[in-house]
């Protein structure tokens, strides 16, 4: 959940134990606005900002790991939680 003055910074969710091969987000918040933030951007390596997806409701993002991404802030007047669930599918 992402409520007032979260976010997450910049990575890639890579980690060297696991075999990430796809993460996914479920959107589970009604009437998300722009303006909130909470997006999740997709960078390049220089930082610049490549994609965004929208946290539509009932919805789900997939994208494979590793991939450079962050949350952006959820600003103090947001009027709800980004609620979301999210993984990774591992390879077996």
């Amino acid at each position: 959940m992402y409520s007032r003055g979260n976010f997450l910074t910049t990575h890639d969710d890579h980690v060297d134990r696991e075999d990430r091969r796809i993460a996914y987000v479920i959107n589970l918040t009604p009437r998300w606005r722009p303006d909130w933030g909470g997006m999740l951007h997709f960078t390049a390596e220089d930082g610049s900002v490549l994609d965004t997806f929208f946290p539509h409701f009932n919805s789900m993002s997939l994208f494979t790991v590793p991939q450079r991404h962050f949350v952006s802030y959820v600003p103090p007047f947001a009027m709800a939680e980004r609620q979301a669930i999210t993984g990774w599918l591992i390879a077996a």
